[in-house]
C-alpha cells in the first residue's frame, strides 16, 4: 500500500524494536524518555526497566530511518532538573522534543488530575540545559 509506518514507543520492549527495525518495517519511531535513570523507577512506577531504556534509545540511534525523542515534564516528577540527566541518556540524537504535561480528568493517576502545567519559561530553561546534548531542541506546545 505504500504507507510509511511510524511506531511510538515508551522503550519497554527493545528486542521487539531492534527486530521491527532489522526488518525495516518501520519508517519513524518516536520514543517518550521520561525521566533521568535513576528516577525512572519512581516516575513511571516500574522497576528494572532501566536498561531496557538504554537499549532502545541505542537501537533507535543507530537503525532507525528517522526518530524522535520526547520528554513530557512534569511539576514535581520531571522539572528543570532532571533536563540535562535526560539529554545525557540521548547524547548525540538528533531532535528531543520536549512538551508540558496537561493535566486532565482523563489521567489515570488522580492526584496528577490538579498539578499546574510548566510554563513556556520552565521548558525554554529545560531546552537550554538540553541543547549542549542533542542537535535540535524543539518544544511542543
Amino acid at each position: 500500500m505504500d504507507l510509511l509506518i511510524k511506531l511510538d514507543t515508551n522503550g519497554g520492549k527493545p528486542d521487539k524494536l531492534k527486530s521491527l527495525l532489522e526488518k525495516k518495517l518501520l519508517d519513524y519511531v518516536a520514543m517518550d524518555v521520561k525521566a533521568p535513570s535513576e528516577s525512572y523507577a519512581s516516575v513511571t512506577g516500574v522497576k528494572g526497566f532501566e536498561h531496557k531504556i538504554r537499549q532502545s534509545i541505542s537501537i533507535i540511534m543507530d537503525l532507525a530511518p528517522d526518530y524522535e525523542f520526547r520528554t513530557t515534564f512534569i511539576p514535581g516528577l520531571v522539572e528543570e532538573s532532571s533536563a540535562e540527566d535526560i539529554a545525557k541518556m540521548i547524547e548525540g540524537s538528533k531532535i528531543h522534543y520536549l512538551q508540558a504535561f496537561r493535566p486532565t480528568d482523563t489521567i489515570i493517576r488522580p492526584e496528577y488530575q490538579n498539578l499546574r502545567r510548566i510554563t513556556p519559561e520552565e521548558l525554554e530553561k529545560c531546552a537550554r540545559h538540553i541543547k549542549p546534548y542533542v542537535k535540535e531542541v524543539k518544544i511542543r506546545s
